[in-house]
């Protein structure tokens, strides 16, 4: 520990100072400015400083010792050659004072000090055999330098006194390593450092050691000199570096309060108008912020009106111009009412000034509003009143959105949804009266056949006949009043689609709801209808909003955040529950709407899916959305899957099939070929054996016997099961013909064709429906159906179409 202080003790004290003196600085810039305070990286690139200026202090001090070092022990080896070609080697202590080569000796000695005023004396050690180390030749040495030799210490040292101040360093010269002890030691002659050189006889033995002294004092003095230089020139730099990093921490204070001052002006912009030149950095500031309101308000794409208490607008952005088509020179200065307020919305836009100006709250209020081309639109209005510290209006900041195109989406999709519900109830009440039709034209037609030849029966039949049609066509009226025209289904992206969906519905979305679109790249093109995919996805997603916002208003969690989830996927094939010719169908896309509200009971589950059944509040809701979604997952030979849990939310699942491109390729020659009656060939053709698979009796007792007159073999079955046991009674005797309702009971028409396809137990298949829009669908074609037969039909057209069929079997006959 005496050695660290002796050695670093200086620079310790130094950098004691220096670290105190930045304190008391950072502690005089704290008292004199509180904001003023030495950074993190100041106090950094101080310690790095001073570990630095170590290394330069240490080498400064130790330069001039190098120096002296090289100069001693370059000459000191020249002195012991020269003793030793003096005889060094042969002088002993008893014969050394009477040898001439010792007095040489000592004269070399004295003359090479007097020579050399760095040196302050030269000698030799010897080692006795007993290990101690003794002094052989050493002058007189004139360590005051007054020109005499006085006193005991510059007198000459006689040879063999002994030398009990031998250190490792001397030792280890005589093992023959010539060394410099910089170590100081003190003898009686005073404290050196020394140069220790083996001196070798001419065996090559070390027989003794010369030594050059040093005085310690200069070698220490001058390095200590050295030393305290570098440590001032360290000391400029520590000032500079002082005065920078004050100046640096008043300028840094000075500027955060100056920033500071700048924000508390931002925030008082009305009452600062006046400041005085003192706060000119603040106003420039302030200016910027204008400018940059000024820009917001010029580029935001919401129309931006500033109206005061009198009406009248004292700001006018360009969306106010594109929206409403006054430029802010026509509109400043007049009353909002009188330019873009229609008569009949004013009693309202009154009302809510009245409230703006009375509670002084946001007001949020959708109205009708008139362009200056006289053009009526709805705008949806944000008004927030611009109160000062005291409570005073200043005035009151308008925003308006123009939802004209989203208010007329939103009714058409309502329009929408009420006619897909009337749709569905037209269309089964259409179906039994065309139940009840066809029997009556049938029998009409057989009547009319039978008494051909008595005109007045024909007479009093055709009014009948007449009146039969004109139903037929009443009916189909009645269904067309709540139905649309059928989309066009065709290969389209689903994933597109679905985002064209969604759009529709960015802004009726609460902001609340964390919304996510995760569609699947790569799916597959399906047989759809952009109209009715929108018609699915909007229905779904607003359903899943109602039901989300419903949760939210209800009290939800604090930690609850409502999550509207729309995807797409494929799978390999439906779930189990999905119909029989969705599954044998194989692969289908997946269309899921998930969220996280409150969820279904097994109760609402069985019912959601019925028009008009809603959960939701009187006047909320219609019942139709779900009912229209289910509607059109079937138009779309779909199937749609709802898992539910009350409390945790609900998931939907469209199930759309995948269609083989040999089916597309057949629908783009077939799609929309029909066979209602109309065809053109009245030739009965050949006797065909026909099952015929009607519920309702009357129609299929009319139709059988009709057939059957007609010369045709009949088997008449009353739903889907007994159609199919017919079927497979009939394994080695196929039917000619297929004669199929769709709508059947226990088996489905579809699922009855879904089975008879690829078994060869009828050569032809005709549908018969009471919905005059079924066409022959992707799926019908892929069934094997050739011709679709609408109810009612008549005795002629029945034939005619059988004609036809027959026809086209004898081709294909042909053509085997």
């Amino acid at each position: 520990m005496g050695d660290f202080f002796r050695n670093f003790g200086d620079y310790l004290v130094f950098v004691l100072i220096a670290l105190g003196g930045f304190a008391g600085m950072a502690w005089g810039l704290r008292r004199k400015q509180p904001r003023a305070r030495l950074s993190r990286a100041f106090w950094l690139a101080l310690v790095a400083l001073l570990v630095a200026g170590h290394f330069y202090v240490e080498e400064a001090g130790r330069r001039p010792q190098q120096r002296l070092i090289t100069l001693l022990e370059g000459i000191a080896p020249t002195y012991a050659e020269e003793l030793s070609r003096m005889g060094h080697a042969e002088l002993t202590v008893e014969s050394a004072a009477g040898d001439p080569r010792y007095l040489t000796m000592i004269a070399a000695l004295k003359r090479w000090v007097a020579a050399n005023p760095l040196i302050s004396d030269i000698y030799t050690f010897r080692k006795r055999a007993d290990g101690q180390v003794i002094l052989l030749v050493d002058a007189e040495t004139d360590y005051d330098g007054d020109g005499a030799f006085t006193g005991s210490t510059e007198a000459r040292t006689e040879p063999g006194e002994l030398y009990p101040q031998a250190g490792p360093e001397l030792m280890a010269a005589f093992d023959g390593k010539e060394n410099f002890m910089s170590r100081p030691v003190t003898d009686r002659w005073g404290t050196w450092v020394s140069v220790h050189v083996p001196m070798r006889d001419a065996s090559g033995r070390v027989e003794a050691v010369l030594g050059v002294d040093y005085r310690a004092d200069l070698w220490g003095a001058e390095s200590a000199e050295r030393r305290n230089l570098a440590m001032g020139y360290l000391g400029v730099v520590l000032l500079i570096l002082l005065g920078s990093a004050a100046a640096i921490s008043v300028y840094r204070a000075e500027l955060a309060a100056r920033v500071e001052a700048e924000g508390r002006l931002r925030a008082g912009l009305a009452a600062l108008e006046h400041e005085n030149t003192e706060r000119r950095a603040a106003e420039r500031a302030r200016h910027e912020a204008d400018a940059r309101l000024a820009l917001h308000v010029e580029q935001t794409p919401l129309a931006y009106v500033e109206w005061g208490a009198n009406l009248r607008v004292t700001r006018w952005n360009r969306a106010a111009e594109r929206i409403f088509g006054y430029s802010a020179g026509e509109a400043c200065g007049s009353a909002f009412t009188d330019l873009i307020v229609p008569e009949s919305a004013r009693r309202e836009v009154a009302e809510v000034c009245e409230r703006l100006s009375a509670r002084l709250v946001p007001v949020r209020h959708t109205n009708e509003n008139i362009t200056k081309e006289g053009r009526v639109i709805i705008c949806e209005w944000h008004n927030t009143p611009l109160v000062n510290a005291r409570g005073e209006l200043l005035a009151v900041a308008s925003h308006a959105q123009d939802i004209t195109e989203r208010v007329r989406l939103e009714q058409h999709m309502r329009q929408g949804q009420k006619m897909e519900s009337m749709g569905q109830l037209a269309g089964g009440v259409a179906h039994e009266f065309n139940n009840l039709l066809t029997p009556m034209l049938m029998q009409m037609g057989q009547m009319q056949a039978a008494y051909a030849d008595d005109r007045r029966l024909q007479e009093m039949l055709r009014p009948v006949e007449e009146a039969i049609m004109q139903a037929a066509q009443l009916n189909q009226r009645i269904l067309a009043v709540g139905r649309r025209q059928p989309d066009t289904h065709a290969p389209g992206d689903l994933n597109r689609m679905i985002e064209a969906g969604m759009e529709l519905l960015r802004h009726t979305l609460d902001r609340r709801i964390e919304s996510k679109i995760e569609l699947q790249p790569g799916l597959p093109r399906a047989l759809l209808s952009k109209g009715a995919i929108a018609q699915v996805v909007m229905n779904l997603a607003l359903n899943a909003r109602d039901t989300l916002l419903e949760k939210l208003s209800a009290g939800a969690p604090a930690d609850w955040t409502p999550r509207l989830r729309v995807s797409t996927g494929l799978v390999e094939r439906p779930p189990e529950g999905a119909p029989e010719r969705l599954r044998l169908a194989g692969a289908c896309l997946t269309l899921t709407v998930t969220d996280n509200g409150e969820g279904m009971g097994p109760d609402v589950q069985k019912r959601i899916f019925e028009p008009f059944f809603t959960t939701k509040p009187a006047g909320k809701g219609t019942g139709l959305g779900l009912a229209v979604v289910w509607g059109v997952v079937e138009s779309l030979c779909g199937h749609l899957q709802l898992e539910s849990t009350p409390g945790v939310g609900s998931v939907f699942t469209v199930y759309i099939p995948v269609v083989r491109e040999g089916a597309m390729e057949a629908v783009s020659t077939r799609q929309g070929r029909t066979v209602a009656g109309r065809i053109e060939s009245s030739m009965r053709g050949a006797p065909m054996r026909v099952l015929l698979v009607e519920d309702n009796q009357l129609v299929r007792e009319t139709l059988g016997d009709a057939l059957r007159q007609a010369g045709h073999e009949v088997v008449c079955a009353v739903d889907g099961e007994a159609g199919w046991r017919a079927l497979e009674a009939a394994a080695a005797t196929p039917y000619d013909l297929l004669l199929a309702d769709l709508n059947l009971p226990r088996l489905s028409g579809r699922e009855l064709l879904n089975r008879v396809r690829g078994l060869g137990r009828s050569r032809s298949v005709v549908v018969l429906s009471g919905m005059s829009d079924l066409r022959l669908t992707p799926e019908l074609v892929d069934l094997g159906v050739d011709a679709v037969l609408h109810k009612p039909i008549g005795m002629s057209e029945l034939l005619a179409a059988l004609g036809d069929v027959s026809r086209r079997m004898a081709g294909r006959g042909a053509t085997a």
